[in-house]
């Protein structure tokens, strides 16, 4: 038996200079639930949160997480993201909370949740 459950996530820029961010959920073989935040400031998080669905219990599936950061200009200037989805769990804990993820060249990207947190590394694509 499983339940539906929802979370909220944002996205905070630790890049040096505004970015475009997207990001990407997908709970098993569901759709892919996307948000993209234009120009967020440095040091700043995009307004309104990515609202995913996502389910527990037993037999249920897997979170994966994708994001991709444009940086317009300045030192880190180009298209940022993880190599493919980055499997990283939502779990009872997290349901209903505002979750903020976080962007940036030493970083990478991370996935910060209540019930566990999860890293990818950012390559530079383009």
């Amino acid at each position: 038996m499983s339940t539906n459950r929802t979370a909220k996530v944002l996205v905070t820029n630790g890049f040096s200079n505004p970015a475009t961010i997207t990001l990407t959920h997908q709970f098993s073989s569901d759709p892919k639930e996307v948000k993209t935040w234009d120009n967020v400031p440095s040091g700043q998080t995009g307004d309104e949160p990515l609202v995913v669905h996502y389910k527990t219990g037993f037999a249920t599936g897997l979170d994966y997480w994708h994001v991709e950061v444009r940086v317009a200009s300045g030192p880190s200037e180009g298209t940022w993201e993880n190599s493919g989805n980055k499997e990283c769990y939502l779990t009872d804990k997290d349901e209903g909370i505002v979750h903020t993820f976080s962007v940036s060249e030493a970083g990478g990207f991370k996935m910060n949740m209540l019930s566990s947190s999860c890293s990818a590394s950012l390559q530079k694509t383009q």
